[in-house]
């Protein structure tokens, strides 16, 4: 294949996390109530990579993950409990949001 070029074209994940209602009203509440500054950005980067590749995971690895990446979340930041209907993707959504405010 001498003097050709081949492209391949790769799927990048968008930087885009849209983010429910619901978390941009919790995202305030746990300005106040919880402690948004025991979030290290490792930990930021590990919900951010979570919101960005949801979207292509199969549903119960979703579920699954979402869940455990909540718990850690919740007992990082010292939140002892959350409101009542809240997903889990809903809680990490207004996570990320009150960390980029914080």
């Amino acid at each position: 294949m001498a003097g050709t070029i081949v492209i391949q074209e790769i799927k990048a994940i968008t930087d885009i996390i849209s983010t429910s209602e619901t978390a941009k009203k919790l995202a305030n509440y746990l300005l106040e109530e919880a402690d948004i500054s025991k979030l290290l950005p490792e930990d930021f980067a590990v919900i951010k990579e979570y919101l960005q590749r949801s979207k292509l995971m199969t549903k119960q690895a979703k579920i699954e993950l979402s869940k455990k990446l909540a718990t850690q979340a919740k007992e990082i930041i010292g939140l002892t409990q959350t409101p009542q209907k809240v997903s889990a993707t809903e809680f990490l959504e207004a996570v990320y949001l009150a960390y980029q405010q914080k």
